[in-house]
């Protein structure tokens, strides 16, 4: 009896390891030269908070490592290599995650510029967007600059005001018209939530409309379509807050 007992909780336990690894559906493998000893972790975030939720150390034997994880959706996630030669130093690069292998190359030297091979059109898109983002950057800080230089010399700043929300127009379209182009992608309402939240309600009425229903009840499409909604509360509150501003002006006119 005990033996079978013994047996049985055997088979129970290889059953749901078997279980287990046929949820994976995300496979994360690849190197990072050159590093000696460190733990590199898959995470991800969970009610807006980042947890970890695989990871694989380096003892000195390989540059190797291999990630896995289940996943209901794709969603942007994160890889975070710590040096454990250099206490406290820790590196990260983002990646959209979905169901799929993705083939890392990454140098210790420069983690963060680590290739990324896969075939998710999501994380090819998010390379696409991030190229755009370090142009819009670099465009600001030369901005800065400008204003610093203009205003050490006691000039005008009306051109240079006009040329700022020229700029700032042109990120915002660059993102409404990134995210119409993608619209059958999860990507197209991340980029929004991300570079964009503050949109001219019109706009993300119009980019959430515009995307394939299965984008619209995605992670991302749900949240973009609570922004929208909370957005929305926001201007009746405005509103409405106009409409007793000026009944009190009239009635103290009256009085």
């Amino acid at each position: 009896m005990k033996k079978a007992l013994i047996i049985l909780i055997g088979l129970v336990s290889l059953i749901s390891c078997k279980e287990e690894k046929t949820k994976n559906n995300l496979f994360i493998q690849g190197k990072v030269s050159d590093l000696k000893i460190g733990t590199i972790y898959l995470q991800g975030l969970q009610d807006s908070t980042v947890v970890s939720i695989d990871s694989a150390s380096f003892t000195g034997e390989s540059e190797n490592f291999k990630l896995q994880a289940f996943l209901e959706e794709p969603q942007l996630m994160l890889l975070l290599l710590k040096k454990h030669n250099n206490e406290g130093y820790m590196e990260v690069i983002n990646f959209f995650a979905e169901e799929g292998t993705y083939e890392v190359d990454a140098k210790v030297t420069d983690f963060t510029k680590a290739e990324i091979i896969t075939t998710s059109e999501n994380q090819n898109k998010l390379e696409e967007i991030k190229k755009a983002i370090k142009h819009f950057n670099d465009e600001d800080l030369d901005l800065i600059k400008e204003e610093f230089d203009l205003k050490n010399q006691n000039k005008n700043l009306e051109a240079f005001e006009r040329k700022k929300k020229s700029m700032e127009r042109r990120r915002y379209l660059y993102m409404v018209n990134f995210a119409l182009n993608n619209k059958h992608l999860e990507i197209a309402p991340f980029t929004i939530l991300s570079e964009a939240p503050d949109l001219n309600i019109k706009y993300l009425d119009t980019v959430y409309t515009s995307l394939d229903d299965k984008i619209k009840n995605s992670k991302y499409g749900k949240e973009l379509n609570q922004l929208i909604e909370f957005r929305k509360e926001q201007i009746k509150e405005n509103e409405t807050q106009e409409v007793l501003k000026k009944d009190s002006i009239t009635e103290q006119a009256l009085q």
